[in-house]
């Protein structure tokens, strides 16, 4: 259980904030659809 607990929480964490940030975006940009360009600019712009 504790190993994986500890690699869910590990792996995915970094792919959770992406997904979050993405989706912050598509939800206040409503039906906007990002391609790989788009995510690239996106990175920069939030990070």
């Amino acid at each position: 259980m504790e190993r994986q607990n500890t690699s869910v929480k590990r792996v995915p964490n970094e792919y959770n904030i992406y997904l979050v940030k993405v989706l912050f975006c598509q939800k206040y940009a409503g039906t906007y659809y990002l391609k790989d360009n788009q995510i690239t600019s996106l990175k920069e712009f939030l990070t």
